[in-house]
């Protein structure tokens, strides 16, 4: 089996329920705030999806912070159930793929050959629109990204789609649509296949908001939103075929709105470690705490660990924004250092930061303080 693009294998839909889009996923044994990091997210997307539940397969050996992680965020979201890894796989068909779920409308497989390369085939009728969207945003997670990229995969998906439908197929067709969602590196690449009639849905409109609401529309808005939120898009037609293929790279998200400044400000670091009176050290965390920022924090919980440094304070009062990943880190970090007989304190959180550690129940398990008077 192929690995994923990161070296290591990535998180896979073994089964996915038609109706529900309940998902059993399997997690092979990874370093770090990876593993913890990919399943925060696919419990923000599951909650935001209203999905009722995710089986989660877990190697039996981790190493124990790990492991303390992924039980404590499991613990916290009732919709987790941590299960063995388990070996037994249906097998591949004929033409090279693992059936996911499927009904008589809805079909979902994964590539048997490439684990980063899923596909959908739906019926064309506007109820499968949003079953479809849904479902690429948990596909999206599951390949490691995180949940605000994945929810504009959504949001592209159920626009792309909605416009085949409505327009392309037309009313009453129920023709089948593919949709193929394939992660390569830092990028995703989607393409949606139909037989309808001709559409380019790429388009080089400039949005005009005073234009459009001087003219009343209540239409077209998704294709402009879609174009933004796309690196690429292309349009082809073949032999009957519409096919539209839309790329999307992590580096690439906010990239065209943030000025210089704002861009500067984004970038992660880590200040200190500054001693207190009482043994414990002060960290000053300012900038995004996304992927790369995690990344960031890794290293310096190794830096930690080597100095013996176990009883920490993290400022987080120049964190604006913090990711999936980010969750991951500090769940890492707060094991690390409880299992070391030490403690992470964070203070200074803004109301953002902490609405993410509410959504996965999380603020009993993180020691959270005002300030640093309160945190020692």
């Amino acid at each position: 089996m192929r690995k994923g693009s990161a070296g290591s294998e990535t998180m896979k839909i073994e089964s996915i329920d038609p109706t529900t889009l309940a998902v059993q996923v399997s997690c092979p044994s990874e370093k770090g705030w990876e593993l913890p990091s990919k399943l925060s997210s696919l419990i923000m997307v599951a909650l935001d999806c209203r999905i009722p539940s995710i089986r989660c397969e877990i190697p039996d050996r981790l190493e124990p912070s790990l492991k303390a992680s992924v039980e404590q965020l499991a613990a916290r979201n009732a919709l987790v159930r941590l299960v063995p890894l388990s070996t037994r796989r249906s097998p591949a068909s004929d033409l090279g793929f693992q059936m996911l779920g499927s009904d008589s409308e809805f079909m979902c497989v994964r590539n048997a050959e490439h684990e980063n390369r899923y596909s959908l085939f739906v019926a064309g009728v506007e109820a499968n629109v949003d079953r479809a969207s849904r479902c690429a945003y948990i596909i999206a997670a599951t390949l490691g990204f995180s949940s605000g990229f994945s929810f504009e995969i959504r949001l592209s998906v159920h626009e792309l789609l909605s416009n085949v439908v409505e327009h392309g197929l037309g009313p009453g067709m129920g023709a089948w649509v593919q949709i193929n969602l394939e992660r390569a590196g830092d990028k995703l690449l989607i393409a949606i296949i139909d037989r309808g009639a001709a559409f380019d849905p790429t388009g080089d409109e400039i949005f005009d908001l005073e234009a459009y609401l001087g003219a009343k529309k209540r239409r077209g808005l998704g294709l402009i939103m879609t174009r933004r939120i796309a690196e690429q898009i292309t349009y082809t037609r073949v032999a009957g075929f519409n096919k539209v293929i839309f790329k999307k790279s992590i580096s690439s998200r906010d990239a065209a709105q943030r000025t210089g400044k704002e861009a500067s400000m984004a970038q992660f670091a880590v200040g200190g470690p500054t001693p207190l009176g009482d043994g414990s050290h002060v960290l000053s965390l300012s900038g995004d705490l996304d992927t790369k920022g995690a990344l960031i924090m890794e290293q310096m919980l190794s830096q930690l660990m080597e100095k013996k440094i176990f009883q920490t304070v993290f400022d987080f009062e120049k964190v604006p924004f913090i990711s999936s990943a980010g969750v991951g880190i500090l769940l890492g970090i707060v094991s690390s250092l409880r299992e070391a007989g030490g403690e992470a304190t964070f203070i200074k959180i803004s109301p953002k930061v902490r609405s993410v550690f509410r959504l996965l129940n999380l603020e009993d398990y993180f020691t959270i303080r005002d300030s640093v008077g309160s945190a020692v």
